[in-house]
Formats: C-alpha cells, structure tokens, sequence
C-alpha cells in the first residue's frame, strides 16, 4: 500500500463536487471506458455560468438534457449558422450506431454522434472529464470514439434469494449507462408475479408487472434495452416444486427416473421441463403470454442452460430414440417458435448445444447464442465454434462475486478481459457481463460494481489499460484519486480469491459457514488451492491451517483501516459501497479468525470460540439490515438460516447403512455443542419401486453432543427394481440428510484357473455385461488364479465417439471391498485418462514400446479384437490388491468411463456399485466369490 495522500491533496474541490489532484494534467483523465483515440489540444476550456447548448434536431432534446443535470447554466438552442453555441449536439449521418466524435477547444464543445445514444454516450464522456478538472478549467482535446461490441450488456440474477427495489434497481440502470451500457437483463425464475400461475414466486417478493413496464421505461430514456430473461428449459425447480406442475418435471419432482446412470449424489427434484410431455409447451406459452408483452425490447433470453437431468426420466425413451441432443435442440426450435408468436427474437445459453457440433448448424439463424464461462484459464478462442455455424453469439463472461464474500477481482479481471479479447476478434456482436448469487445471493450488488465497469471498459475498448483500471475506478466512483483506496481495494480482491483448486468458489465463504467439525477444518496440509502469489494466480499445495489464518488477520486488519477512514471522511460515495465493502472485510475476517480457531494447529482457546459465536450473531443482524436497505425481503431466510447453524453450533449427522435382512439402519450423531431435538424422514426413490414396511419419520428428542442413536427401519423393494435409492430428509436446522443406493443381491461364482493356465483364457468365461443409457457398454470376465485375479474387459468402441472434445479414453478402473471386512482392498487403473483414441490406447504391439504403462506387478495386454471393440487383458495380483489370503469372497466394480455418440460428456457405468457404502452384509450389493 502507498502512504497516505498529503492533505492539501484532499481538499481541492471543484464546483462539480468531486475531488481531484492538485498536480492535475491531461495524463491524469480518468475515464472509464476508456476511449478508442484522445488527442491533447492547446489551452483550457472555461466551464461558463451561462451559455446555449445547440442541437440539430428535437431527438437530442433528452441529450441536451442530460448536459444540464452538470451544466445547469445553459439554455437550449436550435443549431443556426449564425449563432455560437457554448455546446453543440449534432447528428452526422455516415457514423456508426454508437460512434461520436468529442472535441473540447477553448471557446466551445463540439459533439458529433451517428444517433442519439452516440451523443448521449459522448455526453457520459464530457461528464467525467468535468468532474476531473481542476476548478474550472476543462482541458482541451479532440475524442474520437466507438464501441467494440455493439451491444453491451450486464445480466443480474434476481433469482436465487434477493430480489432489489425498484429503486435500487433504477439505479443500476442509471448507474449503467454512465459508462455506455447499453443492455440490461435481469435472470428470472420463479421472481415475477403471474395472475395465471399465482404459485409462482409466493413469499420471494417478485417483480410485478407495473415494476417491469416502470424499470423498462426508465431504461429506454437511458438507452438501455431491457431484455426479459425467463428460465425456459432446466434450473426451474423454483417453478416445479409446486405440485400443480409436477408433472411438467423430467422426473415429475418426485425423482422418478428411468435413466441407469443418474448419479446417487443428484439429489435434486423437478429441475428440468421435460420435452416429452406435451404440455410443457402449452406452459411456457402461458408465461410468455404474460411476461414477454411488458418489455419494449424485441428480444428475449431463454436460458435453457444447465439441462443435467434431461434423458433421464420422461424423456428417456426419446433421448435413447433421437439423441439427447437432438431432442435438445428440438425443445430450442420450439421455444424459439413461442417466442416469435410473441414477437420476439430468442437468445439462450450456449453451454448444452455446444457439446453436439453437428448440430450447430441446425439452429435457426435468427437465435443469438450467449456463450459463457466464468473460468480465469478458459479456452476463450472456443466460442469460434459459433461463428464457424454461421451464428449470431454474445460472449459472456462474469464478475466472479458469487459463492464468495467480496468478488475474486483476479478471477474476474482475467476472464472478462480474456472473453472480450476473443470475442473481439472472433467475431461476436455483444457482450453480456453477468453477476450470479448462487446459495442465496447473500454477495451484495455493492459488491460487484468493480467487475460492472470493468466489464463495461472491455465491451467498450477490449485494449483499455487493464494495470489502471482500479485507481480510475475510485476517481469515478468516489471523487478522489486516492491510491491508497485502489491498492486496498486490489488486495482485498486478492485476498478474496483464495478458493479450493480452480477458482470457482471463495473457501472464505465455506469456513464462514462451516461448523467446527466440518471436513474443510479437517482437510490434510498442504492442501491444494488457487490463490494469487506475486500477483499471479497459481494453483498449488499451500498450508491452509491456522498459523496460515493468523498471518491474513493484520493485513485484512489494514484493509478494513483504510475503508473504515473513507467512510467517515468521504463526501462522495453517492453510491453507498463502503458500508459494504466494511462488512464484506469483517465477514472474511470471521472466517479467517474461525479457520485459526479450528483449524489444523488450532490453539483451542475457549474464549475465542465464544467470541466468534458472539461476533456471528452481531454480523447476522448486519446482514439483514444491510439486505433490507436496499431490497426485498425476498428468501432473506436462506443465508439467515445458514447462520442460524452455525451459531447455535447445532449438527446432527446422519447416515445410512444396511441393516439385517429387509431393514435399513439410520444413524443420527450429534457433533455440535448443545442437546438437540430433530426429526428425519424416509422416503424411496423412484417411489414405486419399494416401501417401507412401518412409520417412515423418526424423532429423536435430546440427543447430548457428542451421542448417537439408531432405529432399524424395514422397506421392501418392488419385484422388477433393480435398484432404489434411500434418502433421510432432515427436518429443521443443523440436521444433516443422508442417501445409500440398494441394489438387489447379486452372487457370481467366479471359476478358479488352473496352475499354469494361460491366463488369457479368462477370455472364454462367462461374462457380465456392463450397462450404460440402455446399451451395453461392455463385458466383464473375471476368474481367479492362485496368487491373482484375471480379467477380460471388452469395450464397445462403436458407442463412443472420438469428436470434441478429444477423445479421453476409456479409463477402466477395477476395485473393491472385502466383504468379512468391509475395508477397500484396491483400486487399479488399468488404462490411461487420455489418448487419441481407443484403438490408439489399448493396441500394444509386442515389438514396440506399449502405449500403457501399467502399475508395478500388472500383467497386460489389450488389442482390438473386432471392428467396434476392443478388450484388455490384465493379471493383477492379491499382493497389489492387497486381498489377504483367507478372503473368498468381495465386491467388485469394474468402472468404464465412456462417452456415447449422442452425448456430450463422458460418463461412468459400472458393473457392480456401491463398493464404498461401509455395510459389510451381503443384501443389495454385487458380489464375486470363488471357491
């Protein structure tokens, strides 16, 4: 940090009320974005007390406007040869849209502009360097100035917990346009209230219809396009927990799925619209109906990112018909003919269709595809993809504010600048900055504006001085060119991005919000993080434990001096971020002070553990205050319930295991600090294919910390299940769920190979098939030698492909558990992650050198045996397993890692499952036993 500035520095004023330096030259113009060409002319500009603002025609009556909101002394004026003005606007056909042309001389200002917005961005220009100059001397140049991007747009979620005022939200827009953002959308789920749909967004404070006509009135007069943007597709499970559209949900929002491969882990309901069911479109008619008619824009966002469930439940059998992707970009063809019903052109995310290339080109070419991604490293050159289609695309990129408590400034710098650099020179016609709240967006708007202008600047000028950036951004947001504010202001963003490896979440926010028994106090050192070092951003092991923590506290405490002496010092934050900034500084602090208290190396001092449980609760209530200043109530209760766990130190975790024969056995173990009283419930997903046999709900009642207790509850599954999943849904606060996958028993007497066998006959055994999206994927062979086990894996290489992204192999790992046991006896890796293809990475020519290196002690080979597969041959001893030799019988899972045709990722299937569930009975899992 820099010392602090001399005093006369503070107190030079001009009649614009802002603040400026006493050394003041042309070099010191701070204007963000900044312009295309500036050229310093002879002399100063004397700002009059009177004088005449002249336009060319009544279209530049708001422009003219808008210079007397700084210039209150003029009076307005036609243009007339005759005359002089003091400021002239005029219109000069030729230009570009959003092109003007700025000359300041010492007798007059000069503004050409190709339209209006042009004159009025030109006019946000003029404002900046007035407010910079030294008393009342404007310095004189000649600005010649137009955007990169035509258009250039911020999106903001008010969807995932707050929803603004409409006063707070006039503001952004106003704000916005200072610096010639030119669109604005707004991420809407379930926050707009419907006369039709009256489920819709009760107790979330949406936005009404009188809102949206008031926001996108205000924003035409600002040159603004107000754009609607309604989840149309998948992330709408906000929409479809109310039981009147279950049945609109792929799953039906009870889990019902029919898809082999959905992951235990995915746990959440009705997520995606399913395109099977007609009626899905006869919905969104309905919303479009009422929400597209209120804005004046003539396009509309559609979203329909993020589709993970689809396939799996009532589209299944189309998916496994048509393709995923095609019955994907059916669902886009669609929502794109409603939106032209509505009279509107259609924009969504790029994220799903960008996996089927093939068909890019089917999309109709009146869709603006928005490509996004939010990683600092990103291929940003990837969104050529669109173009090469013959598409219309945005580049997005975003702020990096969410899942964090103050935005990952380096991480945001990084991918806006990196996206605006490659859509410049890519092609791209906008450029939509965006500003997500994932986990209750308890990341205020305060926050974020950094990231907002910065994203303005690159959509403006991508070759903007990037190193400059935040000391120009204090000049124009709080009126002084304070350096030591700018430094402070980039180290706390530095600080900030400190997140778990890749960059996509804040580990300050996990520890905020962490109980002291939580895994991320507990993890081994060095731990793998991404963190800014020498002002570079590295991904390494760093010792995250306590001693790490008390080492950040004096340095967050110099931080949040230097915001603290702003705040009661400065006359100018109109803005009202320093209040903000202060609690977002004491937050990080917090959870800095909690990882020194629990962490690794952790002194334990009693006092301080008090003290923490004291100061949570004090920054809880300037949470809500904060919140409620400026916006709704909205699901204020989703992060107030996350400090509510933690400061009452309430944690009940819950597992699940399997019990004797027909039971299952839930765990509860209190590891907090205080008795506590909660309650779980059973259910069976898919729900018709089992049922409990009693009472699915369990109460405990004044479980001491540090004590379990147990029930056995019995379930039955349905004859034709092959499988069910088993949730306990917590009940109230600090009660922890928990989920275990049932298979039906399956026992497989594996054959033991003679002494002296070739090993390769494993070959002409019996096989298992291994199952992926309803084809067989491949087939397994197992069989057991004297100091060994001895496998044939055959994979079917015609239901994988070897398009983009390159192809990854198909990663075959075999592992297990002892069944007397129940310990993990192994896991091998019998092919590599990687590889041109599947021929490529498992032909091992025996003169040549093997493209496989297997594990010490691993007998392989592997060829192709037939056109469309090919097999692995391994030997892999029990000493490498480490299967004692008493053992005859274990589980087994030989994994498969494969993408098929029509998909877009690659997925894992399996033979057997659950090897890692710490039952040891034999009921519902695959076992192979030998004799």
């Amino acid at each position: 940090m820099t010392a602090s500035p001399s005093p006369d520095f503070l107190n030079v004023a001009t009649n614009s009320g802002a603040f400026v330096s006493n050394d003041y030259h042309f070099g010191n113009l701070k204007i963000i974005p900044q312009p295309q060409s500036i050229t310093r002319h002879e002399g100063f500009f004397l700002i009059p007390e009177s004088g005449a603002i002249g336009i060319s025609d009544g279209s530049l009556y708001s422009v003219a406007n808008e210079v007397r909101s700084f210039l209150p002394g003029l009076t307005l004026h036609s243009c007339h040869p005759d005359c002089a003005n003091t400021v002239s606007l005029v219109l000069q056909p030729g230009m570009k849209r959003d092109a003007y042309s700025l000359l300041i001389t010492q007798d007059s200002v000069r503004v050409r502009a190709g339209s209006v917005a042009g004159a009025f961005y030109a006019v946000q220009t003029l404002r900046q360097i007035i407010a910079q100059s030294k008393e009342e001397e404007v310095v004189a140049l000649h600005i010649e100035d137009w955007p990169d991007f035509e258009d250039r747009g911020l999106y903001y979620d008010v969807s995932r917990g707050r929803v603004p005022k409409l006063e707070r939200l006039l503001e952004l827009a106003l704000e916005l346009s200072h610096y010639k953002i030119n669109q604005l959308q707004l991420y809407i789920e379930h926050t707009f209230l419907y006369r039709g749909h009256p489920d819709i967004g009760v107790d979330a404070s949406p936005l009404t219809a009188e809102d949206i006509l008031t926001l996108d009135a205000f924003c035409q007069k600002r040159h603004i396009e107000l754009i609607p943007s309604l989840a149309s597709f998948g992330h709408l499970s906000s929409v479809l927990k109310h039981p009147r559209y279950h049945s609109l949900a792929e799953d039906c929002s009870v889990g019902c799925y029919k898809a082999p491969q959905v992951p235990d882990h995915w746990t959440q309901r009705g997520w995606t619209l399913s395109p099977a069911n007609p009626a899905v479109y006869e919905f969104l008619d309905s919303l479009f109906a009422e929400f597209l008619p209120l804005f004046s824009s003539g396009r509309f966002n559609a979203c329909c990112d993020e589709t993970f469930d689809l396939g799996w439940g009532q589209s299944f059998d189309l998916c496994a018909k048509h393709g995923k992707g095609r019955v994907y970009l059916e669902h886009i063809k669609k929502v794109n003919a409603l939106s032209r019903k509505h009279g509107k052109s259609m924009m969504f995310w790029g994220d799903i269709i960008r996996n089927y290339p093939e068909l890019a080109e089917e999309i109709p070419k009146d869709v603006t595809v928005l490509d996004w991604n939010y990683s600092y490293d990103h291929d940003f050159d990837s969104i050529r993809e669109f173009a090469a289609a013959g598409l219309a695309f945005y580049a997005c990129p975003g702020i990096s504010s969410w899942l964090g408590l103050f935005p990952r400034l380096p991480q945001a710098r990084a991918n806006i600048a990196g996206f605006a650099e490659a859509a410049k020179r890519n092609g791209a016609v906008g450029f939509l900055n965006t500003d997500w709240g994932d986990g209750g967006h308890y990341n205020f708007m305060e926050f974020s504006w950094h990231g907002y202008l910065f994203g303005a600047e690159q959509a403006w000028n991508t070759e903007s001085d990037q190193p400059s950036f935040t000391r120009r951004f204090v000049v124009n947001v709080f009126g002084r060119d304070d350096r030591e504010l700018a430094n402070a202001l980039d180290e706390f963003g530095e600080v900030s991005f400190h997140c778990p490896s890749g960059g996509g979440a804040s580990v300050w926010q996990d520890l905020l919000f962490a109980l002291p028994d939580d895994a991320i106090f507990l993890e081994p050192q060095p731990t793998l993080s991404t963190f800014i070092r020498d002002g570079n951003i590295v991904t390494e092991r760093l010792m995250r434990d306590a001693a790490f923590a008390r080492s950040l506290l004096a340095r967050l405490k110099g931080i949040r001096d230097i915001f603290c002496d702003r705040a009661e010092s400065y006359e100018f934050d109109s803005m009202g971020l320093l209040p903000y900034w202060i609690y977002a500084v004491d937050s990080t602090i917090l959870a800095v002070r909690k990882l020194a208290a629990f962490g690794d190396g952790a002194s334990g001092d009693p006092e301080e553990v008090q003290a923490i449980s004291k100061d949570l609760g004090l920054l809880r209530l300037r949470f809500r205050k904060l919140w409620m200043a400026r916006n709704r109530p909205s699901e204020i209760g989703i992060t107030l319930k996350r400090f509510d766990l933690v400061i009452r130190g309430v944690c009940v975790r819950s597992t699940l295991t399997l019990g004797q024969a027909g039971t299952i056995r839930l765990t509860v173990s209190n590891t907090g600090c205080k008795r506590v009283s909660g309650s779980l419930r059973l259910d069976i997903y898919p729900r018709e294919a089992g049922t409990f046999l009693s009472a699915s709900e369990w109460k405990f009642k004044q479980l001491p910390p540090g004590k379990s207790r147990s029930v056995e509850l019995p379930f039955r599954m349905a004859a034709d299940a092959e499988k069910i999943l088993i949730k306990a849904q917590p009940c109230g606060v600090g009660v922890h769920g928990a989920s275990l996958p049932v298979y039906k028993s399956h026992q497989w007497l594996i054959p033991t190979l003679a002494q002296g066998e070739d090993w390769r006959k494993v070959a002409e055994l019996e096989s298992k098939s291994v199952s992926f999206m309803g084809k067989t994927a491949g087939y397994v062979r197992v069989a057991h030698a004297s100091d060994a086990l001895c496998f044939s894996i055959q994979v079917m290489d015609n239901y994988v492909t070897r398009g983009r992204p390159v192809w990854q192999g198909s990663c075959v790992e075999v592992f297990g558990r002892a069944s007397e046991t129940g310990s993990l006896i192994g896991q091998v890796f019998l092919a590599p992650p990687t590889a041109v293809s599947p021929a490529e990475a498992f032909y091992l020519d025996r003169t040549s050198v093997p493209q496989i290196v297997p594990a010490p002690g691993i007998l392989l080979e592997a060829s192709v045996a037939e056109e469309g597969c090919y097999s692995l041959f391994a030997r892999i001893p029990h000493a490498l397993l480490e299967i004692p030799g008493e053992i005859h019988e274990f589980r087994l899972e030989v994994v498969i890692t494969a993408r098929a045709s029509d998909e877009g990722e690659h997925q894992r299937t399996a033979l057997f499952h659950a090897v890692d569930d710490p039952s040891t009975t034999s009921e519902g899992f695959g076992f192979i036993r030998y004799e």
